[in-house]
């Protein structure tokens, strides 16, 4: 597919795995030469009427064969399925913008649906989540408006602005949301030069995540996110986060009998059982990325395959073991206490006992605040204990560890 400069010619629409010779003007194959076989053939169309060989040809080349794709009637099949399911619902139109007033530069992630872009709108960085052209289905275009009209009414510092959506054509149906510098938490936890710790600046992304999801469940009725984890949260140059990506998110709806879905490692047991699940479903997952901030690794990353030294458990296997065997990710020894206990908590098989996401903010702000400050003092002091019984300068004992501790 395309850029959002770039314009196809219909004629030139041809089925990339079927792809052969494109037959000459007239319908002739170009390395076929006149013989007498030919004139034979033509003297015999004549003589029962047959049409033409030039008719024949426009005949031809009017009606697609077996290695082209009919560009016309695929066009406009895409084009009902586009009309019925976004240019006719009002709240869509409400929050169209215009496809040339984007700018987009590079790709820089790709989902099941569709590809991530870097780009610009009006001069500012955006982030372009455009559908793929073979996906433009009426349930796929269902869940993309569905995702619109979801993000366009949420308005929250923790949540990932959307700026708008275009699909002025049928290779440029897409969302725009805004631009946050540091990527997913995900790849900001495995970046070898952040140099990250609790004081500064993980428990700010913590918190931040925590009132984002707040948020959402404070909606009347709550909105379950459904696939929290690392890679959809996004983190700012200044280290703020905001929770995104809400295609599988959903209104609560207390008589619905709720479907598995979601990211296999963030997955809740009672999803994985395929019982009725609450937005304390979100919480559990919750609780799985407070093991990615403690370990900086990924989830069950030390399980292995019962009697195998190095395999993997298969991913089947992992679950199974999640919604029935109670197993969950580790913490790494230097884990926090209010950390673990929190943790434990939000991973419980027991949805009651899961806290909610107030509770989790108030919790992050004093319990594991202040056991954040004790801790950071006490690599102070240690730092200065062996600054004084050393004889090195505090600039080579590396003193400027201290300092990352100030905000």
């Amino acid at each position: 597919m395309g850029g959002c400069s770039s314009k196809s010619d219909p004629k030139d629409y041809i089925a990339h795995e079927t792809r052969g010779p494109v037959p000459a003007e007239g319908g002739r194959h170009p390395h076929n030469g006149d013989s007498s076989r030919d004139r034979g053939d033509a003297s015999r169309r004549r003589a029962t009427n047959d049409p033409p060989a030039q008719e024949r040809a426009d005949r031809s080349n009017r009606r697609p064969n077996n290695n082209t794709v009919d560009f016309q009637e695929f066009k406009d099949k895409e084009k009902n399925v586009v009309e019925t399911m976004l240019e006719s619902n009002k709240g869509l139109r409400m929050a169209e913008i215009n496809f040339n007033d984007l700018k987009l530069q590079k790709i820089i992630g790709a989902g099941a649906f569709g590809e991530v872009i870097k780009g610009t709108y009006c001069g500012t960085p955006v982030v372009v989540k455009r559908m793929l052209r073979n996906k433009i289905t009426e349930d796929n275009l269902r869940m993309f408006g569905d995702e619109i009209q979801l993000m366009m009414n949420l308005r929250h510092p923790n949540i990932v602005q959307f700026i708008g959506a275009s699909w002025n054509s049928y290779s440029n149906i897409c969302f725009v949301t805004e631009f946050l510098e540091r990527g997913d938490l995900f790849a900001v936890l495995r970046n070898p030069e952040n140099h990250l710790t609790w004081a500064k600046p993980i428990l700010r992304m913590t918190i931040d995540t925590s009132r984002g999801m707040a948020y959402l469940h404070s909606m009347k009725p709550p909105i379950i996110h459904r696939d929290l984890k690392s890679m959809n949260i996004l983190v700012s140059s200044t280290w703020g986060a905001k929770v995104s990506d809400f295609g599988l998110s959903r209104e609560k709806s207390v008589d619905e009998t709720m479907s598995v879905t979601g990211t296999p490692l963030w997955l809740p047991p009672e999803m994985i059982r395929g019982e009725r699940y609450t937005e304390k479903a979100d919480v559990y997952s919750f609780g799985i990325v407070l093991a990615e901030l403690d370990t900086r690794k990924i989830p069950y990353h030390d399980i292995k395959a019962k009697g195998a030294r190095n395999k993997k458990v298969s991913g089947s296997t992992l679950m199974h073991m999640v919604a029935y065997e109670n197993l969950r990710p580790s913490l790494s020894k230097n884990c926090m206490n209010s950390v673990r206990d929190l943790y434990k908590r939000c991973t419980s098989d027991d949805q009651s006992v899961r806290p909610t996401f107030e509770e989790i903010v108030q919790f992050l702000e004093n319990d594991v605040r202040k056991e954040t400050l004790v801790r950071a003092n006490e690599e102070m002091n240690i730092i200065e204990d062996e600054q004084n019984n050393s004889d090195v300068s505090p600039e080579e004992l590396g003193v400027h560890h201290a300092t990352r501790y100030v905000d």
